[in-house]
């Protein structure tokens, strides 16, 4: 009896142990903005990441990347591997990617306060990120 109570006890403990080492981790996308904060004349070159947290390949079909300029909506534009700017489509399990890099010469039009919201769409499904930025004299 002893030893069937044992027996549970360590099976038990294997379970808990696969579930927490083995568990899917998340997609994860982040955008970097660098120089953040930029003035006029300067150009700002974001930079688009996926970090796929899961256990097997992943696919970005597209980026929608929707900026926000002074808390009013400004532009919605997509992104796709027929992009210039598109780097990478495919993500391995535990890696992180560039999948876009793009540069924007500021002016002094632009002058203020962003935010830029990009949905990641992969073959695992949606993510979102968001980076706020500031153009400043």
């Amino acid at each position: 009896m002893v030893l069937v109570g044992v027996a549970v006890a360590v099976i038990a403990v294997v379970i808990v142990i696969a579930f927490v080492l083995f568990q899917p981790r998340p997609i994860v996308a982040r955008e970097t903005a660098s120089p953040n904060p930029a003035s006029p004349g300067q150009t700002v070159t974001f930079r688009y990441y996926l970090l796929n947290g899961g256990s097997a390949a992943l696919t970005v079909d597209r980026i929608q990347s929707i900026a926000y300029y002074n808390g009013s909506f400004f532009l919605a534009i997509n992104f796709t591997s027929a992009s210039p700017e598109w780097r990478s489509s495919s993500v391995a399990a535990g890696q992180e990617v560039q999948v876009m890099e793009g540069t924007f010469l500021v002016t002094a039009q632009f002058v203020g306060s962003w935010l830029e919201r990009c949905t990641y769409f992969t073959s695992a499904g949606q993510v979102t990120s968001d980076v706020t930025y500031t153009f400043a004299l």
